[in-house]
């Protein structure tokens, strides 16, 4: 299973970022390895506009099963997300990414 997380850094100890299209970056996890990688968002974080749909985009590409965020999808990148069949958690206040996968895998999400 591949789980993506918008997060505020590059590793476990990183913060589920709250602003899912203009988040620092994404964390993909291969569960199957358990091997983190970091895919910067930093052309959507100081962009103009469209930084939800190109985030989405950009996420819906990784063929994830799940994605883990912190606050709320626009619309227009949720429309972006609907056309996977990746599930959506939302998270809140300062979790970390190993909070989130715990809690994820504990069926607490």
């Amino acid at each position: 299973m591949k789980i993506v997380f918008a997060a505020k850094g590059k590793d476990w100890d990183a913060i589920i970022d709250p602003y899912f299209g203009r988040a620092e970056g994404f964390i993909v996890l291969d569960e199957s390895t358990m091997s983190l990688t970091w895919e910067s968002n930093e052309e959507n974080k100081n962009g103009d506009q469209g930084a939800g749909i190109q985030s989405g985009q950009k996420v819906v590409g990784y063929n994830a099963d799940v994605l883990i965020i912190g606050g709320h999808i626009g619309p227009k990148a949720n429309d972006v997300l609907k056309t996977s069949t990746m599930k959506i958690y939302q998270v809140s206040g300062e979790t970390t990414v190993k909070q989130a996968y715990d809690k994820f895998k504990a069926g607490e999400l």
